[in-house]
């Protein structure tokens, strides 16, 4: 069953997520998405969601991009977790 605060990132559009990363880093998340690089690394529950992002392991949790984690060595909002965001479009 779906949680609902995953809704939360459904409401990024592309400009709100530019707005915390950049354009071209939308851009770049974008094109994973398209190649199918993101899926769920396991299943959501209510208070976080894992998913692969081009080999990297997200997680999201109910505070939104900002609050998202990454395992890769980029600081703040990186591309796995701006395609994360949008694969859940």
């Amino acid at each position: 069953m779906e949680q609902d605060w995953l809704k939360i990132y459904r409401n990024f559009d592309d400009n709100a997520l530019a707005a915390l990363a950049s354009t071209g880093l939308v851009r770049r998340a974008a094109k994973d998405v398209e190649a199918d690089k993101v899926a769920w690394a396991s299943p959501p529950d209510s208070k976080q969601a894992t998913l692969r992002a081009d080999g990297q392991l997200v997680t999201l949790s109910p505070g939104g991009p900002a609050k998202a984690s990454c395992d890769c060595p980029a600081p703040g909002i990186c591309k796995h977790i701006l395609a994360a965001a949008l694969w859940l479009r």
